[in-house]
């Protein structure tokens, strides 16, 4: 999934309402694996305070669910 956009939480708060373009690319599981490690190192996850990790973890969520819409299991899972 290319979120290369998504440097900063304004971004991903545009995403979460629905203003926001959706490219996905993952392929498999490691590359979606390999995708929310960057995306949480990328956001120093572990130091937000709780609400930015919200959103950050509706944003991971939201991105899930929209490729599994787009494309069934065989490629989220």
């Amino acid at each position: 999934m290319d979120d290369s956009r998504a440097t900063s939480l304004e971004p991903i708060r545009a995403f979460l309402t629905g203003s926001s373009e959706v490219r996905f690319a993952g392929q498999g599981r490691d590359d979606i694996c390999n995708w929310v490690e960057q995306t949480l190192s990328r956001h120093r996850y572990s130091s937000l305070q709780r609400p930015k990790k919200g959103l950050i973890r509706r944003y991971l969520v939201q991105r899930l669910i929209a490729q599994f819409a787009e494309t069934g299991w065989s490629s989220v899972g």
